[in-house]
């Protein structure tokens, strides 16, 4: 009885011991993942990339050469900066602006007045004083007020004509945000604290040297020191625990590897690259999860950044191109959705599955309508939903076009399904298909709005965009038009009242009348002719049946219209029964005279 609760007790231990366990080293699915390399022929440019980031349209961008490459889950885009700068750093303002670092260049990307997305230079837009720096950034981060841009040699805080530079007494290291909060490395004092416009050193940390520092949860942050491997740092204690090492079972690998890169990890672990032994990630106590080299389909040893999306694939920028991890045993045909600050850990983050207009554009005469980006303004941060002034208004006959489109997730190696509607034309939502495009020719007039939703491999259906335009009637269709042909017809009854005042005029009264009820009942059998065609869906038989019932419906109405004309002109059936007696009288008349000349004739003959 009494050997029963230390069994129990014993049991329970080692349960406990098992959960934390696999709660540490299996927060995530890190056992067998798939790595993916995007070749040549995908991106359409070769080399290294230097930076990851995804915005929140959940579009993923990475620093290259002379540019950015931008990433829709399908298809790549090259935004080219200007004189072939290098990228090397990204940022994302809460607004959704993304700035980039480059070798002597700051900028930022913006869409254009087609939603094309551009590289714009800030230099110009600098104090004379601060516009001939060299340098190269290396951090891009955002604050409530500036944008900051870390190089190694000097920090430029920037806000137009307020901006500041502020230089390092040796070169700066890496830069770290948290929260509001901005801390950089300095290789002669250590770590400093960006405030008020100045750098002020943090009390405790003058012998930090480190390449790399990451957020370690909501308020700390890790510091992969050069000497002494990762070090936690807590801004909120004093200035003895500002920092503690961590307790890492695994030590070796970060004091016998250059760390270059890392990033917070969804669910707490966080993952490093080096340069020459590739990526490794690591639970949140520093217990070794993964490591993945060239060997292991990465494409490159040397890994110069990291990014994890928020269904959890880590990207990364490699010195030979771009590659992906996926912890589900996934590869993603697209991309998952992004929030403001992804460095950040959020477990209360949920994936989005979005479909995306990526273009629109004319085959009339092939030009590009719409590049992919909505936006308040033009140069402005981007949006999720078409403003009015990208609601674009056609001729008549500028009516056909194409939509190319996109999904930014899929689940499984099978690229997503989609369905297209065209709200003014289509009748309801096409069948799925993997065709990321669609073409309308020959629209008639008037307003539209186009519709695409994506299926995955799961049988999630994503969330829709839409892209609406107008196209104008030709002057013949238009209200004024029908104003005067309305007044036109009135003009005619008008004239037939007017003209069956008169006992000469009674036969172009009634003419008058009849042409007044010919034109109406014709307007009325062209208007009919397209909805008979709609629903006898093209088929002869139903054609000729609904064209029979239409005409035996209105031919007893055209009649009784007629009558009701006629009465209302004032054209009587007396008018016309006496004008037929008339007429009849006039001929038997003429018979007489007729047969009158005759007999004479015969007579004299």
């Amino acid at each position: 009885m009494t050997v029963l609760p230390g069994i129990k007790f014993r049991y329970i231990l080692f349960f406990l011991l098992i959960l934390f366990t696999f709660c540490d080293g299996y927060a995530q699915n890190w056992t067998s993942p798939q790595v993916r390399t995007f070749t040549t022929e995908e991106v359409g440019e070769a080399g290294q990339s230097w930076c990851a980031l995804q915005d929140h349209r959940s579009l993923l961008y990475f620093g290259i050469r002379d540019g950015v490459l931008e990433f829709d889950g399908s298809s790549w885009r090259k935004i080219v900066f200007s004189e072939g700068a290098t990228c090397y750093s990204l940022g994302l303002h809460p607004e959704g602006q993304i700035y980039t670092g480059s070798e002597n260049e700051i900028g930022y990307l913006a869409p254009d007045k087609r939603g094309e997305m551009e590289y714009i230079s800030l230099l110009d837009s600098l104090p004379e004083n601060l516009r001939h720096w060299r340098d190269r950034i290396i951090d891009v981060t955002a604050l409530a007020d500036r944008i900051l841009f870390l190089g190694d040699k000097f920090l430029l805080t920037y806000r137009k004509a307020q901006s500041t530079l502020i230089p390092s007494e040796d070169f700066y290291f890496s830069g770290l945000k948290l929260g509001d909060r901005y801390f950089v490395v300095d290789g002669r004092q250590g770590m400093l604290e960006y405030q008020d416009g100045q750098l002020a050193q943090v009390a405790g940390a003058e012998e930090v040297r480190s390449h790399v520092m990451i957020p370690y949860g909501r308020e700390k942050g890790l510091v992969f020191s050069i000497a002494n491997g990762p070090l936690v740092f807590d801004p909120s204690s004093n200035s003895e625990n500002r920092f503690s090492q961590l307790d890492s079972t695994d030590l070796a690998f970060f004091l016998e590897n250059e760390i270059v890169s890392a990033v917070s990890l969804k669910k707490g672990e966080f993952a490093v690259g080096t340069i020459k032994n590739g990526l490794a990630i690591f639970s949140r106590s520093g217990k070794l999860l993964l490591h993945l080299t060239r060997m292991d389909g990465l494409g490159s040893d040397d890994i110069y950044d990291l990014h994890q999306d928020v269904n959890g694939n880590i990207w990364l920028s490699t010195g030979a191109g771009i590659s992906v991890v996926v912890p589900s045993g996934d590869i993603p045909g697209g991309v998952a959705s992004a929030h403001a600050d992804s460095t950040q850990v959020d477990e209360d983050d949920e994936s989005v599955f979005r479909a995306i207009i990526r273009k629109v554009e004319s085959t009339i005469d092939d030009s590009v309508l719409f590049g992919g980006a909505f936006y308040r303004q033009v140069y402005g941060a981007t949006t999720l939903e078409q403003s009015e002034q990208q609601n674009l208004i056609f001729e008549y006959d500028y009516n056909a076009f194409r939509f190319t489109y996109s999904a930014n997730f899929t689940e499984g190696n099978e690229p997503p399904e989609f369905q297209v509607f065209l709200d003014g034309s289509d009748r309801g939502w096409s069948s799925w298909s993997e065709r990321t495009t669609r073409e309308y020719t020959n629209l008639y007039w008037g307003k539209f709005t186009f519709h695409v939703r994506a299926r995955n491999s799961q049988g999630t259906i994503s969330e829709e965009a839409t892209y609406s335009f107008r196209i104008t009637p030709p002057w013949w269709e238009t209200w004024w038009w029908y104003t005067a042909q309305i007044g036109l017809l009135f003009s005619l009854l008008a004239a037939s009242v007017f003209f069956n005042r008169f006992k000469k005029s009674i036969a172009i009264s009634t003419y008058l009348t009849s042409i007044f009820v010919l034109v109406v009942f014709e307007y009325i059998d062209v208007s009919i002719e397209p909805v008979i065609g709609i629903y006898s869906k093209g088929i002869a038989f139903f054609e000729v049946l609904m064209t029979l019932a239409t005409g035996l419906i209105l031919s007893p109405a055209q009649n009784w219209i007629r009558k009701l004309i006629r009465y209302l002109a004032g054209i009587t059936d007396d008018h016309v029964e006496k004008r037929t007696a008339d007429k009849l009288e006039k001929r038997i008349e003429q018979a007489e005279r007729e047969m009158e000349k005759e007999g004479e004739e015969s007579e004299e003959s």
